[in-house]
């Protein structure tokens, strides 16, 4: 997690599977309680579970919910096709690909 004044950019591994939930669950929470801006980089993301997908889902109703911006920047065809594949890539334009939430 990067951390600049009044933003945080938080840099997604390459694969989000069950392994690295609790991970990137920490990252999350991290970042909400910081109460500022974030940008989550994506651009690395070549497989993406179920199981991290329902952590980014419930950080961007948390930030959503708290007035935190949300930007998902470098969305690859991987990550992209996992929000799609369960009927969830409205989530995405929402988010924006580098639009705020």
């Amino acid at each position: 997690m990067e951390q600049g004044t009044g933003h945080e950019t938080l840099v997604l591994h390459h694969m989000l599977d069950l392994r690295s939930a609790p991970e990137l669950q920490k990252m999350l929470l991290a970042a909400l309680q910081t109460q500022t801006a974030v940008t989550i980089d994506a651009s690395f993301v070549s497989r993406m579970s179920t199981a991290a997908l329902q952590l980014l889902i419930a950080f961007l109703a948390a930030a959503r919910a708290q007035g935190i911006k949300v930007v998902i920047s470098g969305v690859t065809a991987s990550f992209s096709s996992a929000f799609e594949a369960l009927g969830l890539g409205h989530l995405l334009e929402t988010a924006g690909r580098e639009v705020s939430a």
